[in-house]
C-alpha cells in the first residue's frame, strides 16, 4: 500500500503528470484519424500537458505557491531554552560510499540537520530524535543524521533514531507519544512545516515549529526579464508545494474515510 502510494503521489506531481499528459494526446494525435474525436482529445491532452508544464515552471507562480503555504510559521531567530526534545524529521538523501555523511545529506535533511543542532547547541540537555527510513539505500536517513551530529560533538546518548518510520504519519504516530508533556521542538522545511504540525497535533503532541529551507523569497525589486523565464528551479519549488497539497489532501480522504468507516459501523 506504501509504496502504491508512492508511486501514485509522484505520477500526480507537475512533471510527470504533464508528461504523461503529453504522451498520452500525442499517441491519440498519431494513431488516430483526421478529424476524428481522439484528434480532439489528443490536442486537448497536449495543450493541457504543455500548459501545466509551463506554469509550473514560472517563477511567478513557484514564488506565490512557496511565499503562501511557507509564511504560516515564521523562522526561529531567537532559540528557545529548556527543550526536552528536538524532533528532526527525515529529508532523505544517497548512499554513495564515496562521500563522506555530511554530504550524503539532501538538501532538505541538511538544512533540517543544521538547525536542529543549532537548538541543541542552546539546549546540550535535550535529546535529538531523529527520524527517516532507508527505502532502497542501504543506511537510514536517520542513522545518517546521528552519524553527522556525532561529527559534530553529540554524544550517542543523546540520540535516539526512528528508522521504520516512512512517511510523516507514521512519524509522527512514532515520536509524539514520547514528546507529549514535554517542552520539545519540531524541526523540518517550512513548506512540510503546516501538514507535519498538523499531524503531530493530531496525535496530542504540540511541538514548537521550527521551519527552516525557505524556498520562496520576497523580491526587493522587480525581476529582470531573464529571471522571468520558465526554469527547472521554479518547477523544482513548485514540485515541493505540490507534493505537500497531495499530502495534505491524502490525509483529509484517509479522515473521511474513517468518519464513513465508523458511521457504517453503527
Amino acid at each position: 500500500m506504501f509504496l502504491l502510494k508512492k508511486l501514485i503521489g509522484n505520477l500526480l506531481m507537475p512533471l510527470p503528470f504533464s508528461l504523461l499528459l503529453l504522451v498520452l494526446g500525442l499517441l491519440l494525435l498519431w494513431y488516430s484519424h483526421a478529424n476524428s474525436r481522439k484528434q480532439f482529445w489528443g490536442k486537448l491532452l497536449v495543450s493541457l500537458g504543455a500548459g501545466v508544464l509551463l506554469l509550473a515552471s514560472l517563477p511567478y507562480t513557484a514564488q506565490k505557491m512557496t511565499i503562501t503555504m511557507e509564511r504560516e510559521h515564521p523562522p526561529m531567530f531567537a532559540v528557545p531554552t529548556g527543550l526536552e526534545y528536538i524532533v528532526v524529521l527525515g529529508g532523505g538523501g544517497s548512499s554513495d560510499p564515496f562521500l563522506p555523511p555530511r554530504l550524503q545529506l539532501s538538501t532538505a535533511s541538511y538544512y533540517r540537520l543544521l538547525e536542529g543542532l543549532r537548538l541543541y547547541q542552546a539546549n546540550p540537555g535535550a535529546t535529538l530524535l531523529f527520524s527517516g527510513y532507508a527505502g532502497s539505500k542501504p543506511i537510514s536517513n536517520a542513522l545518517l543524521y546521528s552519524m553527522v551530529a556525532r561529527e559534530y560533538g553529540v554524544p550517542a546518548g543523546r540520540i535516539q533514531l526512528f528508522e521504520t518510520a516512512k512517511d510523516t504519519a507514521e512519524e509522527a504516530a512514532l515520536m509524539a507519544p514520547i514528546i507529549k508533556q514535554h517542552k520539545a521542538a519540531l524541526v523540518t522545511s517550512a513548506s512540510h512545516m503546516p501538514r507535519a504540525l498538523g499531524l503531530f497535533r493530531a496525535q496530542g503532541a504540540e511541538p514548537i515549529a521550527v521551519p527552516t529551507l525557505f524556498l520562496g523569497r520576497v523580491r526587493q525589486n522587480p525581476p529582470f526579464l531573464y529571471e522571468r523565464l520558465p526554469g527547472a528551479g521554479s518547477l523544482g519549488n513548485v514540485t515541493v508545494i505540490w507534493h505537500e497539497m497531495v499530502g495534505s489532501l491524502w490525509r483529509k480522504l484517509k479522515g473521511i474515510g474513517r468518519q464513513f468507516s465508523n458511521s457504517a459501523d453503527d
